[in-house]
Parts: C-alpha cells; structure tokens; sequence
C-alpha cells in the first residue's frame, strides 16, 4: 500500500508551474482526492489553503474540493470545512447492503456505519450531502432502493459512477455479461421516474448533464468544442512525489501501457507545463486522443453532446486514446442522454397537443 503524503513543497512548487505557464482562468478547482483525504492533520490543510490562496493572485476565485469516505469525520473537520467553505464529495454507494458490499476496512468490516455517522454530523452542520455512488452490476438491480436511500438522507446532489474500467481497475462487474444493457437502462429508467415521481428532491448529475448537454448542443459537430478532459493542462493531476499528468485525472494512476508507456509527463520540480508540450511522448498521446475524438465525430450519432469522451476510459478499456465507442460512453451518455431526450420530446409533444 502506498502511504505516500503530498507535501507543501510539491503543492508551492506545482502553483509556481501553473503560474508561469498562465494556466489559470478566473476561478481555480483545487482537488483533494486518490487514497483518503482526512488522512493528514487539519494543519496541514490550513497551511496548504493559505499558501495556495496567498501565491494565486486575489482576482482568481479558488475553489477547495476534498473527496473523503468520511470515516474519519469529527466535528473539527466540519469547523474547518465551514469556515474554508470547502466543497466535500462523499464517496457513498447506497444502503447499507449495497455500501458494505464492496467498501470494507482491512479486517473485512463495511465502513456503512461510520459513513452514516459522518453524514449525520455533516447534517448537524448543514454542510451540504454531495455524494458520488458507484454503480456495480450488483446494486443497478437496486434503483427503488438507492433512491430512496439518497432521498431519506436529505442528499443534495448525486452522481453515479458505472463501475469503469479505468486506470488500474482494469476488469468492470459488467465486462461479460450479454445483460449489462438492459440492467443499466432500467437502472437509469427507475431513477429518473422515480425522481420525476417525488418532485426532483436531489439533484442526480445524469439527468442535469444530459438536459444541458441537450439543451447546449451545437448546431453542427464542426461547432462542438471537447471537454476539459481533452483540453492539454485544462486538468493537472499531480502525485505526492510531484510527478504530473494531464486531460483524465486517473491517468496518472495508470500502469504502463503497451502503446505510450508510462503516462507521467514529468515532475514539477523537474519540468515546466510547456516544455512537456514538444515531447515525443506528449505528442503521441495527444494526436492520438485528437484521432479518436474526429473518430467519435464521424461516427457517433450522440456527438454533439458528448464531444469525444473520456480519454482514460478509452485507454482502460481498449489500450489506445484513438478509439471511439466505449462501455463508458454507452453507459455514461448514450443511455442517459437517450431516456432525457425521449421525455423533453414528450413534454414537447403534449404542449403541442394542448
């Protein structure tokens, strides 16, 4: 197991490289997440928060987002996301039979308890439930039941996550099955029912995306513009040791790959952004990523909506970034974007036949 600990020298020298390369907009996501955040001490955050917002100049908005398990929640640590404002992610996979299915401790214990516990101090401390669920071939039999569960919780927002293959989990609980797309098309139906049903009470991240990604779609694909996650740099992951990556965040997590290697770009107290741009290795990727996204253009009716996928999901599931059509993209897109499209079209019909 990998105990590794950022440090504040990786943080002040990361920001120094963001800096010089202009980088920045006019608002900033820092994201505390990979292994458990609330591992190391609130000092150190109170520290880091101050050197983050001390080197990025004032007229940038900084944003400070940690995605915690919280099992190891206090009411100190709710003082502190109050008083920084910090956006908290809650990694939370539904009831209790669902949750304890696969986040266990080391002795084989599910950490279902301690997470309700965390949710129920978070609550105290009207700090919002904002929380990413992931979905196993195993718990999409379950859609009444997650709903509810999020629902009876008082969550605010909800994301699912289809079990993926990506970075080093490299087999999904739906790689061979012939069933996987009428379970996660029911999944998805249920939900979204359910949810028209009682009154929208969360947000679930599918059905607002696909509405925007429906309502925004450009007129053409020539108009269609990529998303952060094929943007250079648009995303800098960096590891405790300060080795970099860009576009998906897991791609630094990723096991050599036959095609480019290792995805480490390089190391912020080694190299700067811009001269990873002009790297043999850098370039393969990138023009690779390039001919997958014009393979998704030509070929993939949902385009416009999507705009080329996820380049890790790619790589995990078909070894190369110059590929279109994934489990990710069926699952994460096409199926959500297809069910949202069908009701906005039978909205539009009964007004028109009103």
């Amino acid at each position: 197991m990998d105990k590794s600990r950022i440090t504040l020298e990786v943080i002040e020298k990361t920001i120094d490289r963001v800096l010089e390369d202009s980088l920045l907009s006019e608002r900033v996501t820092v994201l505390w997440h990979a292994g458990e955040p609330l591992v190391l001490p609130i000092s150190f955050y109170e520290e880091a928060f101050h050197l983050i917002r001390k080197k990025i100049p004032s007229n940038i908005m900084v944003i400070q987002n940690i995605q915690t398990n919280l099992t190891l929640l206090t009411q100190e640590w709710c003082d502190f996301f109050t008083k920084y404002n910090v956006d908290l992610g809650i990694s939370l996979d539904g009831p209790k039979f669902l949750h304890d299915h696969n986040r266990v401790h080391r002795n084989g214990k599910g950490t279902y308890d301690q997470v309700l516990q965390g949710v129920e101090l978070l609550k105290k401390n009207n700090i919002p439930l904002r929380i990413i669920c992931v979905i196993s071939k195993n718990s999409a039999m379950f859609p009444e039941e997650i709903h509810s569960f999020f629902h009876s919780i008082g969550a605010s927002w909800v994301g699912f996550n289809i079990d993926e293959i990506e970075a080093d989990n490299k087999v999904s609980s739906y790689s061979d099955s012939d069933d996987c797309d009428d379970i996660i098309y029911n999944f998805y139906t249920t939900i979204f029912e359910r949810h028209k049903k009682e009154g929208r009470p969360f947000v679930i991240r599918e059905i607002r995306d696909q509405y925007n990604r429906i309502k925004y779609a450009p007129l053409s694909n020539e108009d269609a513009v990529g998303s952060h996650l094929l943007q250079p740099f648009a995303i800098v992951t960096v590891s405790p040791k300060g080795d970099f990556s860009t576009f998906c965040p897991e791609m630094l997590n990723t096991n050599e790959s036959e095609l480019y290697g290792s995805l480490v770009l390089g190391n912020v107290f080694s190299n700067s952004f811009s001269e990873i741009l002009k790297t043999e290795k850098f370039l393969k990727i990138h023009n690779d990523i390039k001919s997958g996204v014009e393979l998704c253009k030509n070929t993939c009716e949902y385009f416009g909506a999507c705009r080329g996928g996820a380049p890790g999901n790619k790589l995990g599931e078909k070894g190369s970034f110059a590929v279109s059509d994934t489990m990710f993209c069926k699952y994460t897109r096409k199926m959500p974007i297809e069910i949202v499209l069908t009701d906005v079209l039978e909205s539009i019909h009964n007004i028109q036949r009103n």
